[in-house]
């Protein structure tokens, strides 16, 4: 009697498509693999399984896309956050790597990237300070073309 109820339970239960997703993925048929992830019902799983068959692919920007919008609907899943993390790391993207850190909180998981995130960051202060002088000694070098073709025009003969 309660194999047959067990039996009826395992029948009645909804098919998980996340992982036939995955080991799709692994697999390398990215196509049935998101055909799979599609069929999941679980709105959280859905995402995490096109994330995965994005960033798998090697479609980075493409699995960041549907991160930011998995992270819209659940802001607090610690594994979105932890991808996230790794993602914008990868993309060298500071701004999402410290986002995600700060959620993320003091789990040593987040604890290893900190230091990372922190480089990134002072990368791209210097870069913009940089891009910024660019632009100052560009000025410059424009400012003196046009007062020495100014200058060329009213020489007189």
């Amino acid at each position: 009697m309660l194999a047959c109820a067990s039996m009826i339970a395992l029948a009645m239960a909804p098919v998980r498509q996340h992982a036939a997703a995955i080991e799709r993925t692994r697999e390398g048929r990215h196509a049935e693999a998101w055909d799979a992830a599609s069929a999941e019902t679980d709105p959280l799983l859905r995402a995490q399984a096109r994330i995965w068959i994005a960033w798998s692919a090697g479609d980075l920007f493409g699995a960041r896309r549907a991160l930011q919008e998995s992270r819209r609907a659940h802001p607090r899943d610690p594994l979105l956050l932890e991808w996230q993390l790794q993602l914008c790391l990868a993309l060298r993207d500071a701004e999402g790597a410290r986002e995600a850190l700060d959620a993320l909180g003091p789990v040593p998981a987040a604890e290893l990237s900190r230091s990372a995130v922190d480089e990134l960051e002072r990368e791209d202060e210097r870069a913009s300070a940089t891009a910024g002088l660019a632009r100052l000694v560009s000025l410059g070098v424009f400012a003196g073309s046009l007062l020495t073709l100014v200058l060329l025009v009213r020489r007189p003969d």
